[in-house]
This record gives structure tokens, C-alpha cells and sequence, in this order.
């Protein structure tokens, strides 16, 4: 099960450090393809899981509800540097809560993008293909619009990508996750995306979430 949450780790941090002009909600449904014991145990659990992308250029928000391995949710304001993470489900209830100065700054990318001449709607919007090849070898593909923005620093969307993927074909370790779009809001607000801390769950800082995934 270590693989399995750091992956889930993973996603839910790598897609929240964005930085945009534009102010949008996205909600994607995961379909899981995998191999092996371990695969098909984590496609079982993350089957029909959602994740929602909600930004307004300062302030981002991230819900994973991944099924019976519980929800997580991600704010982060990139001005103030901080970051709120609250984890529901068979772990129990964690927040962990505080300020780094990674949050915002540009990642490079480890691998070459190809942007192919084919198209596709996703929500009726036109979309069009890029194809991104690891360091490892392995292939993830892109169907983005031009019409939103790229946010910065997506660790699962290209650097060169020219929009925001609406549709995200990710392949790691014999799994592959297909995150589509299923919901498009614009201008939206950010006050309809927080986070609440239950009583009683204790707050605890950043590194505790990084130790806690290095010791699964």
C-alpha cells in the first residue's frame, strides 16, 4: 500500500501549485487500467474517483475524492505561501497546515513534449493532443484547451503545454490514470472552494505530511 499512497500523495500535490490569470472550476472523473497485484488493488479502490481543480491566480483549491481510500483536499494561497491539507478516510482524519517558499516556484520538466495535429471535444470545447515521454520511458498524454490558461508549476501538465489539459492519460508503473473533464465553471468565486477542519483534528506542520509518506 505504500506505492498506492504516495501516488495518491502524488497527484493530489503536484496538481495544486498554480498560479493563473484566469478563474475557473474543473471536475474530472478517474478511470484506472492497471497490471499487476498492486495495480489492480488501487484501480479497484480509485475506480470512478473525482478530482476538482478550483483557481482564481491567488488562491487554489484541490479535492481528490478517491472512493473508499477516503477524500483529500489541498488550499494553497501563493501570495501568503500556505498551504491547508485535510485527509478523510481508512487512514482517519488528518490536516496539516503551514507556509513554504517551494509553493509558486517553477518546476522543470523531465521529459520531451510532442504536440500532434489531432483533436478532440471534451465538454464541447475543442481540444487538441500533446504526447509527453519520461525520463523512465513512460507516456502520458494531454488533450488541452487554448481557452484556459496552463497553470504554473502542474507537475502532471507539461511546462509546454499551450492550455489547461481537459482530459489527462497518465501512465506510471503499469497503471494507467485517465482523468477527463466532466465540469467546466468560469469566473467563479473562491469562497465556494475552503476547507473546514472537523473538531477535533489536530493541525499539524507540512513536514509531518512528507514523513508520514516516506514511513508507509
Amino acid at each position: 500500500m505504500k506505492n498506492t499512497f504516495l501516488l495518491a500523495l502524488m497527484l493530489c500535490i503536484g496538481l495544486t501549485a498554480l498560479a493563473q490569470n484566469s478563474k475557473f472550476a474543473v471536475t474530472y472523473t478517474l478511470t484506472v487500467d492497471a497490471t499487476g497485484e498492486e495495480g489492480e488493488m488501487m484501480a479497484m479502490m480509485m475506480q470512478g474517483a473525482t478530482m476538482t481543480l478550483a483557481s482564481d491566480g491567488t488562491s487554489t483549491y484541490m479535492k481528490n475524492s478517491m472512493g473508499s481510500m477516503g477524500d483529500q483536499e489541498v488550499l494553497i494561497n501563493m501570495d501568503t505561501k500556505e498551504m491547508t491539507m485535510l485527509m478523510t478516510g481508512m487512514m482517519g482524519d488528518m490536516a496539516f497546515q503551514g507556509k513554504s517558499d517551494d509553493l509558486g516556484e517553477e518546476t522543470p520538466n523531465t521529459g520531451k513534449v510532442t504536440l500532434v495535429n489531432e483533436t478532440k471535444k471534451i465538454l464541447g470545447i475543442k481540444c487538441k493532443k500533446a504526447i509527453l515521454q519520461d525520463a523512465e520511458g513512460e507516456t502520458s498524454v494531454f488533450w488541452y484547451t487554448e481557452k484556459i490558461k496552463l497553470p504554473k508549476n502542474s507537475k502532471n501538465m507539461p511546462n509546454e503545454l499551450p492550455g489547461l489539459a481537459l482530459e489527462m492519460i497518465i501512465s506510471t508503473a503499469g497503471v494507467d490514470m485517465t482523468y477527463t473533464a466532466t465540469d467546466l465553471k468560469e469566473n467563479i468565486s473562491m469562497k465556494d472552494y475552503t476547507i473546514t477542519i472537523p473538531e477535533g483534528v489536530e493541525v499539524q506542520p507540512l513536514d509531518a505530511l512528507m514523513d508520514m509518506g516516506g514511513k508507509q
